[in-house]
């Protein structure tokens, strides 16, 4: 019977010094990757069947899932440019840099072209930037 006693005691003292309380503090992400857009600026010129060269940088502080890129015509129609999409990512996934050329149609409607850069962190932020870019014929 004592060793009974004694099997209980153990168990009981393991069962109460294994538990944890749970109170450990989790930090939740829930701040937006900042995106710059260097180039082109808003109001620049390209003329149909021209290039717009898209540069600039997305950071986040903790790291980036998705970059995506689309452009919006003067009628308001948008579309996602997904050989565009960035994947790759510097400084554990924190950082990217983009340099990337957007080949115009040769008969795309003038007018003011927005293109939006769009990046998705880890957590599910989002933040979009985006460009005015007029097209001429």
């Amino acid at each position: 019977m004592k060793k009974l006693n004694w099997a209980f005691l153990i168990l009981f003292s393991f069962a109460f010094v294994a538990c944890d309380d749970d109170d450990d503090d989790v930090t939740l992400d829930t701040t937006d990757p900042v995106i710059t857009i260097t180039s082109p600026t808003t109001g620049a010129t390209v003329t149909a069947g021209g290039v717009i060269n898209l540069e600039g940088t997305v950071t986040d502080n903790e790291g980036l899932e998705e970059i995506t890129v689309s452009m919006t015509d003067p009628d308001g129609t948008t579309t996602e440019l997904s050989d565009k999409s960035i994947r790759d990512f510097l400084n554990d996934d924190r950082e990217a840099d983009f340099d990337i050329d957007i080949n115009v149609d040769a008969n795309a409607a003038a007018g003011d072209w927005m293109v939006t850069v769009t990046a998705v962190d880890d957590a599910g932020n989002e933040a979009s930037e985006s460009v005015t870019v007029t097209l001429t014929e």
